[in-house]
């Protein structure tokens, strides 16, 4: 699955490193741990995931670069976590794109991204960025302690993007206040996600 998008994008550019974002859909089990009977299925995540695309490109007139990978949501042998899972990929891409197809002359990395909160409470990644032909970009979150990224050396494959000219415009947005809104305010939702997800949402006549 990974390498068909990436074989499309091999001929008209060329491809220095992947973006592998934080799971959404992560597996069933995981998620209904943390929020019960508010659980959305892991296959109606990605549907959801894949709608806001669809309307992002609309909205943009652009084609996104992201795609939704079905992989961890639907793996059947229990939760995956993004290291093993970021550390996996990056060892496909460049045993099948490097050594075995030859599509490219150097190693592709692969760069996780995540949120500054998410850095802040998990140390798995830094470590994650140790790893071989992998980095990791952290993402300014309001209300986070900059302290420990601030140290980091630039040599620790560690990116931060610290949005500093975009801070007063940021809208701070998560799961947790898309459960809450649509809980009390569904009017206001529309200033949260995508139309054609609130759409579905309601469609499904779920309630968190």
């Amino acid at each position: 699955m990974y390498s068909q998008v990436i074989y499309l994008r091999l001929s008209k550019f060329s491809l220095k490193a992947i973006m592998i974002l934080p799971p959404l859909v992560f597996s069933d089990d995981y998620v209904r741990g943390k929020l019960g009977k508010a659980t959305i299925p892991g296959r109606d995540r990605c549907d959801l995931c894949e709608l806001a695309i669809k309307d992002h490109e609309s909205e943009t007139r652009t084609r996104s670069w992201l795609n939704v990978s079905r992989a961890e949501c639907e793996y059947r042998y229990g939760f995956v976590d993004f290291s093993p899972t970021t550390k996996a990929l990056s060892q496909y891409l460049n045993s099948l794109l490097l050594v075995s197809r030859r599509y490219l002359k150097k190693p592709l990395y692969v760069i996780y991204v995540c949120g500054l909160d998410h850095f802040n409470k998990c140390s798995d990644v830094r470590r994650l960025a140790q790893e071989k032909y992998i980095k990791c970009a952290v993402i300014y979150r309001q209300n986070n302690n900059e302290q420990n990224i601030s140290k980091l050396d630039p040599s620790s494959n560690i990116i931060y993007v610290p949005l500093n000219n975009e801070r007063s415009d940021i809208l701070d947005i998560s799961s947790t206040e898309i459960r809450r809104c649509w809980k009390n305010q569904p009017d206001q939702l529309i200033h949260l996600t995508y139309p054609s997800v609130i759409k579905r949402l309601k469609k499904m006549k779920f309630y968190f």
